[in-house]
């Protein structure tokens, strides 16, 4: 649930046909490259920039996903899906 609010996407099927993170992470980027990430996504980004002090993750108001940004995404997702964040 939360991955297709952050992605605008249905991971289902990503996810079934992937197995290492890499695989993971680009098969999301290809899915949202050229898409602006939506308001959940932007937080979401703002909020591990701040944390990690890692202020190029931040997103602009009309710029697309960089593959960066899906990788951080993912890592917190799926961290906090674990209970590791």
């Amino acid at each position: 649930m939360v991955l297709e609010e952050t992605f605008d996407l249905n991971p289902d099927a990503i996810l079934q046909d992937t197995s290492t993170m890499h695989q993971i992470v680009d098969a999301f980027w290809q899915q949202v490259a050229g898409k602006i990430p939506n308001s959940a996504a932007s937080q979401l980004l703002k909020k591990i920039a701040i944390r990690d002090n890692r202020s190029s993750l931040e997103s602009q108001a009309d710029e697309p996903w960089r593959k960066e940004q899906v990788e951080a995404a993912l890592e917190e997702l799926m961290a906090r899906r674990s209970g590791t964040h």
